[in-house]
């Protein structure tokens, strides 16, 4: 899961008995930003495998530059990597 400056709905529980295996990324603003650290702090009690990229700017826009977009391309390389094997009727992109 990719949220870019954002956390969880506010009636999401604060803790679950076992954490989701999703692994989630979050982007967000340096300073006047949605993503507090109690926010954060829920998302972990949540989620297995949470990490945070903070812009150098502040506010919770969309990616700018190559800067505040390469974390996020970093998740989906890393997720993509993980996956055991590849799925039946998948086709590789030359």
């Amino acid at each position: 899961m990719i949220s870019i400056g954002a956390g969880l709905a506010g009636e999401t529980p604060a803790a679950l008995v076992n954490k989701c295996k999703t692994p989630v990324h979050i982007s967000a603003g340096s300073r006047d930003s949605v993503v507090t650290p109690s926010s954060e702090d829920k998302l972990k009690h949540v989620f297995e495998t949470v990490e945070v990229a903070r812009y150098r700017r502040p506010g919770d826009t969309m990616p700018r530059d190559r800067d505040e977009m390469r974390p996020i391309m970093q998740f989906f390389s890393r997720r993509l990597r993980s996956t055991k094997g590849v799925p039946s009727g998948a086709v590789e992109v030359g």
